[in-house]
Parts: C-alpha cells; structure tokens; sequence
C-alpha cells in the first residue's frame, strides 16, 4: 500500500479566520479592504458558521509554526461573539477593533441631513469620488474630490463637507485664532460648490 500526504489550506483555522473577517463587515461595512481580504481568504478555506468551541479547538492546538494564527483567532471570535478575549496565556497581546471616527461622524452628519431635507422634498447623497476636477496636462485624474451633496429633482443645491474637529466645536460663542474654520476647509468647501456648478450649468454656484 502506497500512502499519499496531500497539504491543504481548507482547515480549521483559516475557516475561522474567514468567518472573522466577514464579521467585521458588520462593523464596517463596504469596507473595500474587507472585500479584499474576503475574497483572498475564500481562495484559502471554505466559509463556516461557527460555534466558541470550534476557537477553542483551533487554539488548543496551536504550535510553534502556527502560533502567528493566535491573536488572529482571538480577533476573529471577539467580532464574533463579542469583546471577551480571555487569553489563556497571560502575556499574549491583541489589538481591539478601531474605527475612523471622521467616517463615523461622517455618517452621522449623512444621516441626519438626509432626515431633515427629506422632509423639505430633497435629497441627501453619500460621498462619490469625481476625477475630473483637477487633471494633469494628459487629462489624467490629479486629485479626487468627495462632497456630500443636496439633490432637488436631480440639481445639486447644497454641499456639505462634515469635519471631524472637536477644536472647532470648543471655541464658544465667538471663535477665534484655531478655533475658526481653516481657509483651507472654507476654499475646499466653495471650490466643491463651484465644480458642481460648473457640472450642472448653474451660475452662480
């Protein structure tokens, strides 16, 4: 009898991996990162609906070469099942979920203007990217611009630009010195104004 050894990608712990990071789409969703990871991790294993044992198991039996999976895992199932690490090793470190708080108030802002104009008859869009604002001499894409924008029938009638400064929230009732808006956020915010004007053949912006 002739025995064959074949290597496989499709264990435990790269099901778990997988499983992990479509959980965290949960928490960021349309992330294009996450997307990505998730397609190169199905290439690897197949997706799974697991249970804590199953971590429990893909930990008991991690080893030498595989103890990179470690912080990983426990990742994975804190995503999955909340922030209860409990490593079983005292001095194993892991990195909690982060989150962009400028996307997030971003989103807030996004949310409570679309409530507020839709009442009025308007319509709120999410941030797209427009590359043909500033080219190069070739005509290529110099820099993106991304405003968020107020629609009436189709029109834009409002941009908005939402900034994730607390300092210019701090500065009372007559804000001075760093507490004012920066030229460079007013410039940007008439220069979106100006562009969408430009686009629609609206004078003045």
């Amino acid at each position: 009898m002739t025995r064959f050894d074949e290597k496989t990608t499709d264990v435990l712990e790269n099901r778990l991996v997988l499983a992990g990071i479509a959980g965290a789409q949960r928490w960021l969703p349309g992330a294009v990162q996450l997307r990505t990871q998730e397609f190169v991790w199905r290439s690897l294993a197949e997706p799974v609906v697991p249970a804590q044992h199953d971590f429990d198991r893909a930990m008991s039996r991690l080893n030498r070469l595989t103890e990179a999976y470690r912080p990983v895992l426990a990742l994975a199932r804190a995503l999955l099942f909340g922030l209860n690490f409990e490593p079983d090793r005292a001095d194993v470190g892991i990195d909690a979920p982060t989150f962009d708080l400028a996307l997030l108030f971003e989103t807030l802002v996004e949310d409570i203007a679309a409530l507020a104009y839709k009442r009025r008859g308007l319509q709120v869009t999410r941030q797209t990217s427009e590359g043909q604002a500033l080219v190069d001499g070739l005509g290529r894409t110099y820099r993106s611009i991304r405003p968020d924008l107020v629609y009436d029938g189709g029109v834009p009638v409002r941009v908005i630009d939402s900034k994730f400064k607390p300092v210019y929230a701090s500065g009372g009732d007559e804000p001075s010195g760093k507490h004012r808006l920066s030229r460079e956020d007013i410039f940007q915010t008439f220069f979106y104004a100006t562009r969408l004007a430009q686009r629609h053949d609206q004078s003045p912006p």
